[in-house]
């Protein structure tokens, strides 16, 4: 994660409790949130993500369901849309009505006409020829609301068995630049990413300066350079006025005559990045 582009990870049954405090989990320059499994009396489960810290977000509790471990995030940038951020854990043994519930939240987000990015393992295999009733139950779902699911390979790879039930699901497919599957040591499930693309307007009045580059000629360029007594620089002490110097004879001497700046007024523009949102399954236990 230090050395890594990510901005969003989201973790599947991190096996969390109220004794491990934050502190704990800490990494530099991201902030943890939780959702510690209390469903059921049974171990385990939980879901946590790990946010960069100059990341605007707040935790959407509205967005929830009594029965289904799910966490929603609403990110904020400036001047640009909120979206939202969700991750879901679905327990294999769950039934088919868990999903009424899901259908129950998708519903908000598409009557609150969020763009939402959904990544989880919800134990649904997609790559059976042979639909299950919990298959046809959530492509029914992603039928009436218009949600893509992105990954179309395998996620969980045995030396029995191959499936695709690690899902990267959203409502605006437009604005993902990248998705796929990256398999990882630490967990018997791979990581799923896509590469979001974001951006916001700038209002006003932009003052925007290039190199007129028209009327460059190679040749006198560089003989113009020959021509500069670069030597008188190495008659300074300081470093500052070396640089000075330099950079002056450089700058408005030669590059400046060759390639004078142009200056143009435009209007606003939208300005591109790109965020990164990743899952993954927590370790499984090491005997």
């Amino acid at each position: 994660m230090s050395t890594s582009k990510i901005d969003i990870l989201s973790i599947n049954e991190a096996k969390l409790e109220f004794t491990i405090d934050d502190s704990e989990l800490y990494l530099p320059g991201f902030e943890i949130i939780r959702k510690d499994r209390k469903i059921n009396g049974r171990n385990g489960g939980g879901l946590c993500f790990y946010l960069r810290s100059n990341l605007n977000y707040k935790t959407r509790e509205d967005l929830i369901a009594e029965n289904l471990e799910w966490l929603t995030l609403e990110i904020t940038r400036p001047r640009s849309r909120p979206f939202l951020v969700v991750t879901w854990y679905r327990p294999p043994d769950s039934p088919v009505s868990l999903f009424n519930e899901f259908e129950e939240l998708v519903d908000k987000v598409d009557a609150g006409n969020w763009e939402f990015f959904l990544l989880r393992d919800i134990n649904v295999d997609l790559m059976v020829e042979t639909i299950s009733a919990i298959a046809g139950k959530l492509k029914h779902i992603f039928d009436i609301y218009g949600l893509d699911q992105l990954i179309t390979e395998p996620t969980r790879i045995t030396l029995s068995s191959r499936s695709l039930i690690d899902l990267c699901i959203t409502n605006t497919p437009t604005k993902v630049a990248k998705f796929g599957v990256v398999h990882l040591a630490i967990s018997d499930h791979a990581l799923i990413y896509m590469t979001c693309k974001v951006q916001h307007e700038r209002a006003g009045t932009i003052i925007i300066k290039t190199r007129q580059m028209k009327n460059f000629h190679k040749v006198s360029f560089l003989s113009d350079l020959q021509l500069k007594a670069w030597s008188d620089v190495e008659t300074l002490k300081d470093p500052n006025d070396m640089w000075s110097m330099w950079k002056e004879m450089l700058m408005q001497a030669t590059v400046d005559k060759h390639a004078p700046l142009k200056t143009k007024r435009a209007g606003k523009r939208s300005l591109h990045g790109l965020l990164i949102i990743c899952a993954v399954k927590c370790i499984e236990e090491i005997s």
